[in-house]
């Protein structure tokens, strides 16, 4: 068997190899690596990995680390086709695992038990079909470890539970498991693992909604109703694994099916455990005995123990669950109150976590972030308020009101009976008061803090920080409700605690987060006379700021520069220095390097007169960047960025620094990489420099090469004409702008560019690429050179290929209100050529409709058109007329939108969210449910998804972007220009009209004639 090491070759030399590896000797372990790295690519890898890992002779170790080894090749190896792991291999090991489930060793059992787990999810039961029988004899064995590991096994396999593989946990498993759970006798941690499958299984078939899977369910569902009863009316033990366990799976049924017949009986048993757990939580976990949680015990197998918190947390979710399903809900609507109450006991700051956070910032910012990811039961806790609020606020908010008010009470005895925790329970009444979703004539915010948190600003003693901290973020978070004189004190404290030397950086963090929250709410003339002390206040902070600090301080500068731009100009000075600081040491940092540049473009863009003074810290560190781009490549892109924020704001033409200084290493950079992130990021850059410089570029002579700077520019450009999709779609933006500020320096090269750009048309598949380059040509036509455009191009055969590429895919143009603006200005100029060399071009009208009603499109519209696509095919001033219908629609119903939005506002109510709770519920109880039947086809989810995608008419944020807006084309109004267009051509030529007015469809004629009598 496996009891020896030495069974083969390459079992002895793995046995070695991991000796070798757990070596102290460094030279000895690099060794062993090696070796190791060369014999995973043999024959008899795993097995051998196998054979050691059950060779009971070896040490544990070993053991332990083969098994970890074989763990990582079953997962990546396993399934591989091209893997060298044979089915002659993949045998034996098949055999031989299971001999590890009854090994003595713990690690051992949970590492084997794993690995068949990683098999069995491929393996069975096509190829493995005695795997679950096999697992199932164990179970019922009289060995404990067998036992052990056999459900260790069952648990890590029915996280792969599928619809070839449910039945069997159902009929099989499924009764076995049910008895073993509801028997007391048998060992909690195999109870607490029975409960785990059964949860696995519900949830899958809450996913799938597979009609057979939900009949057998629910003929189970009475048992284990009566088992999770059971379970959660026994005494409290020292382990709440089961509890917990059983609260989790009586969470999923909830959420799964309706099952209001049953939660009654169990109801009072939840209640039970979390009014009786609450002392125990406070007295373990709130304040235990030293200040000091007490470390989770391992249970026999070496697990942690679940304590009383994470008992509390599922508790927590299971009402959550309960709140959003409406039969359940109407059985909790009268405890609301209590429910509140106890749950704001449970919120309260432990010892550990006020040490924690005292001295160090930022976890205290991570753990106490209503919308943090980590999990505790204060967090925990203030989710079931909001989802309380959510779903029953009639209810919730007058419960919430009423259950602070006494805990307050409560607070304010203990506090006057000398005990030191009272500010505890406190300090978690105002935070549940955050869960408050209030109407703005609503008082109780304002009510609430003139007269319980007046005080919290001038407590004192070590708790005061936090109370302070709550406060401030209380008045943040309600600021928009509050009177002025309300909330005046709280901001001007916050404001203050920025200056103060004598104040922790936990009561600093505090009142950066109120500010960051109040700013965004407050009018520019109430916070002006604060700017200058909030800037320097928290920029003073910047160099002690790491992680959540960093990006909390950044985020609230960020809002601030934006509430006055003469301020903030007149700040530069001060700010810049340490922005460009944490730009320098965090610049590889994505959301710290964004929020940073954000910063700078705010501060680059307030006047024209920071600009010297900010060029002037920013161009060396800029020159040191691009000038040695291998000595600093990972600063590169972010440099590339950095230049693109400082160049947008500035005039043309552009500070002579930067086109003699920066321009040359960064065109050396652009013209001899082939990284895709420099060559995208410096496209943007040239950009702007053409736009604001071209003249300059011109004269500007390469000192090594020789060539003037427009020649660079085109050079790069024919570049990225070369390179792949992906890279090349900077190229469309960077063409349009050489051949509209570059034309005279262009001369015969402007034909090749225009060819070039349409050789690179032909072979483009990314739909972004063939938006870019189309607009080379729809911006040409649009600033009035349609008929210089139509003779550069020359022939019939170009003219057809490109305005049928147009044609095709405008309407899927959605990077700008400027660029839509662009190829439907463009079209429209082309019509009024009248050329004769459009009458022959035939293109593309509307996708043919098949007779099922579906459309020939594509299922992946990310990749361009498939080949199955078929169109009509249509003349070009049809398609043109039709575009233009098309543009206009859209404008009419947005324009439709906002007013229904407008006259919607504030009708939707309670009753109506309880409507479609109970069609949620009548889905969870529908045997008859059909798989996907409760989504819109694809068609409906296309049209869902072009809306989204759509920009509004504004262009969302272009509006603060200089390149946009000083586009000529930015201020055009489109619906005007279309009205003009088909009036002028309706008079000038209106047989061409007219031809092609028959041919549209009646929504199209009808917007025609809204268009024709505007």
């Amino acid at each position: 068997g496996c009891r020896r090491t030495n069974e083969s070759p390459m079992s002895h030399a793995l046995y070695q190899c991991l000796l070798g590896l757990l070596e102290s000797n460094e030279t000895a372990r690099k060794q062993a690596e090696r070796d190791l790295a060369a014999m995973e690519p043999a024959p008899g890898f795993a097995l051998g990995l196998c054979n050691v890992a059950l060779a009971e002779s070896a040490s544990i170790p070993v053991r332990q680390m083969a098994l970890v080894l074989l763990k990582k090749y079953t997962k990546d190896k396993w399934a591989l086709e091209s893997s060298q792991l044979t089915e002659a291999e993949k045998q034996p090991i098949r055999q031989l695992l299971p001999r590890g489930l009854a090994d003595p060793s713990t690690k051992i059992r949970k590492l084997v038990a794993y690995i068949i787990s990683v098999i069995g999810a491929w393996d069975w039961p096509q190829t493995w079909p005695s795997l679950m029988n096999d697992l199932l004899t164990c179970i019922q064995g009289t060995d404990p470890n067998l036992v052990s590991g056999a459900m260790s096994c069952i648990r890590d396999l029915s996280q792969h539970v599928d619809e070839d593989t449910y039945p069997m946990y159902l009929d099989t498993l499924g009764p076995v498991f049910l008895s073993m759970a509801a028997t007391p006798t048998v060992p909690v941690k195999l109870r607490a693992i029975a409960v785990v499958v059964f949860t696995n299984i519900v949830d899958f078939v809450n996913l799938g909604r597979m009609k057979d899977a939900i009949k057998k369910i629910k003929t189970l569902l009475p048992h284990w109703f009566e088992t999770i009863g059971a379970i959660l009316a026994a005494p409290d033990a020292h382990d709440y694994i089961l509890k917990k366990e059983a609260v989790v799976l009586l969470s999923s049924i909830a959420d799964a099916f309706k099952v209001i017949e049953y939660i009654p009986a169990v109801l009072k048993f939840v209640w039970q455990n979390f009014v009786t757990c609450l002392p125990k939580f406070v007295a373990e976990i709130v304040c235990p005995p030293g200040g000091i949680a007490p470390t989770p015990d391992e249970d026999a197998e070496g697990d942690k123990v679940v304590g009383v918190d994470q008992f509390a947390c599922s508790l927590f979710d299971l009402l959550g669950v309960l709140m959003s399903k409406v039969s359940a809900r109407k059985l909790i609507k009268p405890f609301t109150v209590q429910i509140v109450y106890y749950t704001i006991g449970y919120m309260q700051m432990t010892m550990e976590q006020e040490e924690s956070w005292r001295s160090d910032p930022n976890q205290y910012i991570e753990e106490t972030d209503e919308d943090s990811f980590t999990e505790s039961v204060r967090l925990t806790g203030y989710g079931l308020l909001h989802d309380m609020v959510d779903h029953a606020p009639k209810e919730a908010l007058p419960a919430i009101h009423t259950a602070v008010r006494q805990r307050l009470q409560e607070s304010d005895q203990m506090r006057d009976m000398g005990n030191a925790e009272w500010w505890r329970l406190h300090e978690a009444a105002v935070f549940a008061m955050g869960a408050f979703h209030l109407e703005d004539s609503d008082p109780t915010a304002d009510t609430f803090a003139r007269e319980v948190l007046g005080n919290d600003l001038i407590v004192e003693g070590p708790h005061g920080d936090f109370l302070k901290g709550r406060a401030l973020w209380f008045v943040g978070h309600f600021l928009e409700h509050l009177s002025h004189s309300t909330s005046h004190p709280f901001f001007h404290a916050a404001v203050a605690t920025l200056q103060t030397t004598d104040k922790t950086l936990t009561l600093k963090v505090a009142a950066c987060r109120a500010i960051g929250l109040a700013v965004p709410k407050l009018d520019g003339s109430t916070l002006k006379p604060y700017m200058p002390t909030i800037i320097t206040g928290l920029c003073a902070l910047l160099p002690h700021a790491t992680e959540h600090m960093l990006v909390l301080l950044l985020d609230t500068i960020l809002a601030s520069v934006k509430v006055s731009k003469e301020i903030t100009a007149q700040l530069e000075p001060q700010i810049s220095p340490y922005i460009l600081a944490v730009w320098s040491h965090h610049a590889t940092d994505p959301q710290i390097a964004v929020c940073v540049c954000d910063i700078l473009q705010g501060i680059a863009s307030s006047h024209p007169s920071v600009l010297p003074g900010l060029l002037e810290r920013v161009i060396p560190t800029l020159v040191i960047i691009l000038s040695s781009p291998d000595k600093l490549p990972n600063l590169v892109e972010g440099a590339l960025d950095l230049l693109c924020i400082i160049l947008t704001p500035c005039p043309a033409p552009l500070p002579a620094p930067l086109v003699t200084q920066v321009f040359p290493p960064v065109m050396d950079l652009l013209n001899s990489t082939v990284d895709s992130s420099f060559l995208k990021a410096g496209a943007r850059a040239v950009n702007v420099y053409v736009r604001r410089s071209h003249e300059m570029l011109a004269q500007w002579t390469h000192p090594a090469s020789g060539k003037s700077g427009s020649i660079l520019v085109m050079e790069f450009a024919a570049k990225l004409l070369s390179l792949e999709d992906m890279v090349a779609v900077e190229v469309g933006p960077l063409i349009s702008a050489i051949v509209t500020f570059m034309a005279s320096e262009l001369g015969p090269n402007l034909v090749n560019m225009l060819n070039a750009v349409i050789a690179r048309l032909a072979t483009a598949k990314l739909p972004s690429l063939i938006e870019a380059l189309v607009l080379v040509f729809a911006r040409l036509a649009a600033q009035g050179h349609s008929r210089q455009l139509l003779d550069i191009i020359g022939n019939g055969e170009a003219i057809s290929f490109i305005l049928q590429k147009w044609t095709k895919h405008c309407s899927d143009f959605h990077t700008g209100s400027v660029n839509i603006k662009a190829s439907a200005i463009g079209l429209a100029e082309i019509f009024k050529t009248q050329d004769p060399r459009l009458d022959a071009v035939v293109v593309p009208g509307d996708l043919i409709v098949q007779h099922d009603g579906r459309k020939t499109r594509t299922k992946n519209k990310g990749y361009g058109l498939d080949q199955t696509e078929q169109w009509t095919q249509i003349p070009l001033r049809l398609k043109i007329l039709k575009v233009l219908m098309m543009e206009m629609k859209t404008i009419e119903e947005k324009e439709m939108a906002i007013l229904t939005r407008k006259g919607l506002a504030g009708e939707e109510d309670e009753d109506d969210d309880e409507d479609e709770d109970e069609a949620q519920d009548d889905y969870a109880e529908d045997d008859d449910h059909v798989p996907g039947s409760s989504f819109v086809d694809a068609d409906q989810l296309q049209h869902i998804l072009d809306q989204l995608t759509d920009s509004d008419d504004d262009g969302g944020e272009e509006w603060d972007n200089p390149l946009v807006t000083e586009d000529p084309l930015y201020g055009v109004d489109l619906k005007g220009y279309i009205v003009s267009f088909v009036c002028a051509i309706h008079q000038q030529a209106p047989q061409p009209l007219a031809q092609a007015a028959s041919a549209l469809r009646p929504d199209e004629k009808e917007v025609l004639t809204r268009v024709l009598h505007n």
